[in-house]
């Protein structure tokens, strides 16, 4: 993947995963991160207390949140108009496009970007290139 000539500035994640997956703990290690919180008292809405200082959202969808993956859920992250990478869980990856969580990602893409990463497959450079693409290109769009 080739990245965009920008000036990009250093990448601060904000994070939401229910588990670990490789390359998870490299990254956090390499970049400034936020972890993402669940208000689980407002119907496990989530919250972000420094949004203004991120620039990236990484968010794990695990198979047994579809039921709190609506639509409202979507643009309540997609409102902080960061570029977003979805950590998918494998479960769905092999369901493949049939399953009800991808036609929800695809529905209303954030303008600042998204995509869209399989769980077992990630890894802190993938995460990072891609964050920096994603990053670059929303910089870029008038």
């Amino acid at each position: 993947m080739q990245l965009l000539k920008h000036n990009v500035p250093n990448l601060i994640f904000g994070i939401y995963c229910w588990e670990k997956f490789p390359g998870l703990e490299h990254l956090k290690s390499n970049h400034s991160w936020f972890e993402l919180q669940a208000d689980h008292e407002v119907g496990n809405r989530f919250w972000i207390d420094n949004a203004a200082d991120l620039n990236v959202l990484l968010i794990e969808v695990a198979i047994d949140q579809s039921l709190h993956l609506t639509q409202t859920y979507l643009n309540r992250w997609r409102s902080y108009g960061c570029p977003i990478i979805w950590i998918i869980n494998d479960d769905i990856s092999y369901q493949s496009l049939s399953h009800p969580i991808y036609s929800q990602l695809l529905k209303n893409i954030s303008p600042a970007g998204e995509c869209i990463l399989n769980h077992s497959a990630v890894s802190e450079y993938s995460i990072t290139a891609i964050a920096k693409n994603l990053l670059s290109r929303s910089l870029s769009q008038p």
